[in-house]
């Protein structure tokens, strides 16, 4: 596995009509960067926690997660 350098930033805003997601991170390689929802890093995290490749978190903490982010739950059902 490579490993390259990635920068990151925390972005916040504030809620609009077009985006209710109040944090987005910045990557960025030195060239291009885009920004990542904590949504999809949320659900990227229950795929590793699935696959063995991070260990369990405690249910309580995913119940709080599915309370405070309604979408990683729809997005995760029926993937794992």
């Amino acid at each position: 596995m490579t490993m390259r350098k990635t920068q990151t930033t925390a972005i916040t805003h504030e809620t609009t009509e077009q985006c209710d997601n109040p944090l987005v991170f910045e990557l960025s390689n030195g060239k291009e960067s885009y920004g990542v929802s904590v949504e999809a890093i949320l659900v990227c995290l229950k795929l590793a926690e699935t696959k063995g490749a991070v260990p369990k978190l405690e249910d309580d903490w995913w119940l709080s997660i599915r309370c405070m982010y309604p979408e990683v739950e729809r997005t995760l059902s029926g993937c794992i």
